[in-house]
């Protein structure tokens, strides 16, 4: 599991993700804001303000995937696209990826975030102290981690952690240097996506001296059955995960070339079949792909705490630009201005204050 680090990349420009939009439903005489249901098969791209020009140039090649959502989406619309070529914008395939663990409160505000090893960051859940700061004082973590806590009414409330991974793509179909960020809350597709960037850094470190970047690459969804364990019995359900693989083409070209060195026989390039998974015993809520939620029929975990609403906010507005000052320990002006070198426009709360603590 990659660690926090320091990334390069282009300027972000859309956010890729597996399900639509957040959505408003009624129940009873509350109006509350749940997630959209899971795309199966597709993925959503969701460009960010301010970035209108790459999006009428994506929307010259995928007219037909735009997609206009319902009064009850909180999102007017998007592109809802099967398959993504793309390349990775970084040498490495490895350093635009990031996994980690992390668990949010009812009101969408991280309480800890771990890496495979140890825990990056701990907040007391009650006084939103931190306990934890940059890995100090050590304490381990365990995928079956909870942050438990007893709310003021004696409410018992525990916090599971769960995986979030994010991979920053370069589409070279929009003809400039920007980055598309695809992302999962799903633990199976971060053991799916870090294998599948692990073989793909593998064919470059042996073809072409290491650097992944140049491989154009397709990215897909594909229907696995998924492992549960639920009151001690393990059962399965179908999910729609991630894979990626080298374009067909180039992987030919590749083969080829892999026989000029005498490895074998001929291999016939086609998707990557699912490997083989190793799933730890994990707790049922471990487990649940928070970002898409679940079809009707399949297992699901119970909800532990209720959904968080969303809170879109000004990126250089006075919450923002004084939070910012607090976590980078610098003047207000001097945030306003580091904020205004890597974010524009507005954003969710919640991914702003990710952003912040990933900065």
């Amino acid at each position: 599991m990659t660690s926090e680090r320091q990334r390069v990349a282009f300027p972000t420009v859309s956010n890729i993700r597996k399900g639509k939009p957040r959505q408003k439903i009624q129940r009873g005489d509350r109006t509350i804001e749940s997630l959209g249901p899971d795309l199966k098969n597709k993925f959503r791209f969701e460009f960010l303000p301010g970035t209108q020009k790459i999006r009428a140039a994506f929307h010259e090649i995928h007219k037909a995937d735009y997609v206009k959502y319902p009064a009850q989406f909180l999102t007017p619309d998007g592109y809802e696209v099967q398959y993504i070529q793309a390349r990775i914008p970084t040498a490495n395939a490895l350093d635009g990826w990031k996994w980690s663990n992390t668990t949010y409160n009812a009101a969408g505000m991280k309480i800890a975030e771990a890496d495979g090893d140890h825990y990056l960051m701990k907040k007391d859940p009650l006084t939103m102290e931190k306990v934890i700061v940059n890995g100090q004082p050590y304490e381990k973590f365990n995928p079956k981690d909870a942050v438990q806590y007893t709310r003021p009414d004696g409410t018992s409330v525990s916090l599971y952690m769960k995986a979030e991974g994010r991979l920053l793509l370069f589409l070279p179909e929009v003809g400039e240097f920007v980055s598309f960020e695809l992302k999962t809350t799903s633990y199976i597709d971060c053991l799916l996506i870090e294998q599948n960037l692990l073989a793909i850094q593998g064919v470059a470190d042996f073809l072409n001296n290491g650097v992944a970047g140049a491989i154009p690459l397709d990215i897909y969804r594909v229907e696995m059955n998924s492992p549960w364990h639920k009151d001690g019995v393990s059962r399965k359900g179908k999910q729609w995960f991630i894979q990626i693989k080298a374009n067909e083409q180039w992987a030919k070209a590749a083969i080829a070339r892999m026989n000029t060195f005498s490895l074998g026989d001929t291999v016939t390039a086609g998707l990557l079949q699912p490997p083989a998974l190793s799933i730890p015993d994990l707790p049922d809520a471990a487990f649940e792909d928070t970002e898409n939620g679940f079809e009707e029929g399949e297992i699901k975990p119970e909800k532990i705490e209720e959904e968080a609403p969303i809170e879109i906010i000004e990126v250089l507005g006075e919450w923002a630009v004084k939070e910012a000052a607090k976590y980078w320990n610098i003047s207000d002006k001097s945030a306003a201005q580091s904020i205004g070198q890597r974010w524009h426009g507005k954003m969710d709360k919640r991914e702003f204050l990710d952003l912040l603590h990933s900065a």
